[in-house]
């Protein structure tokens, strides 16, 4: 068999209708009158009242801590990620599982006492897990 013959032409940019109006005039007009203090965090829900918890008792008991560890074993050869030693009740486990799922863009989901993320997440982890309130991560 030979090759097909284009009937289509591609298509050609100096024939293509200009924009009428720019969506983004009025996102660089806003952002020169946004206060800092309307951001948001990326902390929310449960997990912010956990974290405004973990930071309110922080000096009385030290501080939360994670362990961020590598695994294969056991897993048919795919790789994750642990993080162990969270010391939140149940819905905030959850919701924070939720959010690094939605953070790191990957998939994952809680073993007993263990958040268990898809992949090799030990660079990118640390740095977020301490925009969540967790002021020590161990990464092994």
């Amino acid at each position: 068999m030979g090759k097909k013959k284009k009937t289509e032409q591609r298509f050609n940019v100096s024939e293509s209708r200009a924009l009428t109006t720019n969506p983004f005039v009025e996102l660089a007009r806003d952002a020169a009158t946004l206060d800092v203090s309307e951001v948001a965090t990326p902390v929310k829900g449960a997990v912010a009242a956990s974290a405004r918890r973990v930071n309110a008792n922080r000096e009385r008991r030290g501080g939360t801590r994670a362990i961020v560890r590598y695994q294969r074993k056991g897993r048919r050869g795919k790789e994750v990620t642990l993080i162990e030693k969270i010391a939140l009740k149940d819905e905030a486990f959850r919701a924070l599982c939720q959010e690094l799922k939605q953070a790191l863009g990957c998939g994952g989901h809680i073993e007993d006492d263990v958040i268990v993320m898809a992949g090799d997440q030990r660079i990118r982890l640390p740095e977020l897990l301490k925009t969540y309130g967790v002021s020590r991560v161990d990464v092994s």
